[in-house]
């Protein structure tokens, strides 16, 4: 998912720990650089599974882009439930954003 707004971190760290707790044998991988309100620097954040690891700031954007994007790598999820979490996350974040399917 990617985004040119910033976003509201702690709704998405509620979102991802959710996800995390009730989902993790499912998501394989969560990892996303933040755009996010009140700050200038980027955000990292990452989780496997059940663990969701501490952020991490950046002195900088990378490569000069300026947004949020975030990756999830998934296993066993239907096509329906799978489009229902990207919905949530949507809503969480309540920012326009685009959906990236490889």
């Amino acid at each position: 998912m990617e985004s040119d707004e910033a976003v509201e971190y702690p709704a998405l760290a509620l979102w991802l720990s959710a996800m995390s707790q009730f989902h993790g044998d499912r998501l394989l991988r969560f990892k996303g650089l933040l755009r996010v309100t009140h700050q200038a620097e980027p955000m990292v954040i990452q989780a496997v599974q059940h663990v969701v690891y501490p952020v991490c700031t950046l002195p900088s954007w990378p490569e000069g882009v300026v947004g949020t994007r975030l990756t999830g790598i998934t296993h066993g999820m239907s096509e329906a439930f799978f489009e229902e979490i990207v919905r949530s996350l949507q809503k969480t974040v309540k920012v326009p954003s685009r959906l990236v399917r490889p």
